[in-house]
């Protein structure tokens, strides 16, 4: 009979090659940058809105579903009382429950509940400054490292989130027709 590896150890020995294989140690002992570009794991979109007309968007948006928002942490507001001024920046928790049952009940998928709940970054590109951006961590590809239950689950709440944020981000048609 043959044994296989759980698909968490497997998960954790990719992860582990990909760390190590791309952040390394200078010859100063400082952490070189990834010579990467970070879109591979964060997904991020320019919002058709203002910073609040997002966010308040993003919540109606998930009305009606089967998502709910848990938390919406203002982390400029928390940095602020400690004496910073910094551009808004919320990130809000979602979470749809029956999804996340299904990671919750399966002991080898429980590895991934640091990534639960879903957030969503809502955030301005600088203090004065007018654009918006709508940022998330790429959970499909994230998944894909795992295979099994949780790249099915993660694949849905992946969809279902995008299905969410898309008329914040949706390009409009006429921007569309002027790339062309």
């Amino acid at each position: 009979m043959t044994k296989r590896l759980s698909p968490v150890i497997v998960a954790g020995l990719v992860f582990a090659l990909l760390a190590g294989g791309v952040v390394g140690l200078a010859d100063d002992h400082e952490p070189e940058a990834m010579d990467m570009d970070p879109s591979v794991f964060v997904l991020e979109n320019e919002s058709n809105y203002d910073f609040d007309t997002t966010v308040e968007m993003i919540q109606e948006n998930v009305e009606g579903t089967d998502w709910q928002i848990v938390n919406t942490l203002r982390l400029d507001k928390s940095v602020a009382d400690h004496g910073y001024d910094v551009a808004k920046v919320a990130v809000m928790e979602l979470c749809n429950p029956e999804i996340a049952a299904e990671v919750l009940q399966e002991e080898d998928a429980r590895v991934v509940t640091s990534m639960m709940p879903c957030r969503v970054s809502v955030y301005k590109e600088e203090k004065d400054d007018d654009d918006v951006i709508v940022s998330r961590m790429n959970t499909e590809l994230m998944s894909r490292m795992f295979g099994g239950l949780i790249y099915e689950v993660m694949g849905q709440a992946t969809e279902e989130t995008e299905d969410i944020l898309e008329p914040v981000i949706e390009e409009d048609e006429e921007d569309e027709e002027e790339e062309d």
